[in-house]
């Protein structure tokens, strides 16, 4: 759907004023550890899987609201998050951006049956992490495959991140930038330091779990700059 109406809004950009555009994209990661409560935690594998991503005009995007998508990044790229590296193209046209749509390289359209992890996604999930976390003498490793799922077929996992930039002839590039640690700030390591396994598996159900899921698509969720015309 948003592909059919980004390809739309293309199709009459002569009758508008807009303009085709075609710039890449970058992911810029941080190897800054975080605290998490009073445990330090440094990563040391930060396996993050992006895409698709819709940018649209409109302040409060959605899964169905989002007629108006100027530019996107159909493509699903992973990339070490610790460092930076390329995500693809963005294709579309020139005007501005409020907001974006996207996945964690898993997705749901409505013609799958269950949600599917993209061929680019890290082992087949979202994100795949390995760390420790550090207070005092006392030191846990841990281990976490993350899948940050969408809500149901025809969704996308995160919605309506507030976006201000405006894309012209002249941008050159967007600059996607993640905090890795940022997603274990909100981790109880007093709890998963109870576990006799090491490294600690961080599996899916527990709080730890969620606690990273959440962090990954609301508080500590990547964000977007476009490198020229912003508002």
């Amino acid at each position: 759907m948003r592909f059919v109406a980004l390809l739309l809004v293309i199709g009459g950009c002569g009758d508008t004023g807009q303009r085709l555009v075609d710039y890449p994209a970058f992911g810029q990661g941080s190897r800054e550890p975080t605290m998490a409560g009073e445990w330090i935690v440094t990563l040391d594998v930060a396996n993050v899987g992006i895409g698709p991503i819709y940018f649209c005009a409109t302040e409060a995007a959605s899964s169905d609201l989002c007629p108006t998508a100027v530019n996107e990044l159909a493509a699903v790229a992973a990339i070490d998050a610790l460092e930076s590296g390329p995500l693809g193209r963005v294709t579309g046209v020139t005007g501005a951006i409020r907001s974006a749509t996207y996945d964690f390289a898993i997705t749901w359209f409505n013609r799958q049956k269950a949600p599917q992890a993209a061929p680019e996604a890290p082992g087949g999930h979202s994100a795949q992490f390995e760390g420790r976390a550090t207070r005092g003498a006392r030191t846990v490793r841990f281990v976490a495959d993350i899948d940050v799922l969408p809500p149901h077929a025809g969704s996308l996992a995160v919605q309506g991140v507030r976006v201000s930039g405006l894309v012209s002839a002249r941008t050159a590039r967007l600059e996607v930038t993640l905090d890795p640690h940022a997603f274990f700030g909100a981790v109880d390591f007093d709890e998963l330091a109870l576990a006799v396994e090491d490294p600690v598996v961080v599996r899916p159900g527990s709080r730890a779990y969620s606690a990273i899921v959440l962090r990954m698509s609301t508080t500590a969720a990547p964000t977007f700059t476009f490198s020229n015309g912003q508002l």
